[in-house]
């Protein structure tokens, strides 16, 4: 991939990229589909079933991650 390029990733792909690394330490990112709560996403402790992180931008926590390469982006929906 040439720097001038760029790469829509769908969120669902996304979600799997992040799932995958959040995994080893124990923990899920679940998408948000309430309008009533801020941000794309939350993270959930895997052993507990406690939310840790509410309202997170699901491309923010992809980057931050390591989801996401350079070039690609969050493909967002209408």
């Amino acid at each position: 991939m040439t720097e001038s390029s760029s790469r829509a990733i769908t969120a669902k792909d996304l979600l799997v990229r992040i799932n995958h690394r959040l995994a080893a330490k124990g923990m899920v990112a679940v998408l948000n589909h309430s309008a009533d709560q801020a941000g794309d996403c939350h993270i959930i402790d895997i052993s507990t079933n406690r939310m840790l992180e509410q309202g997170l931008d699901l491309e923010t926590l992809a980057a931050d991650s390591g989801a996401l390469e350079v070039g690609e982006f969050l493909e967002r929906q209408g």
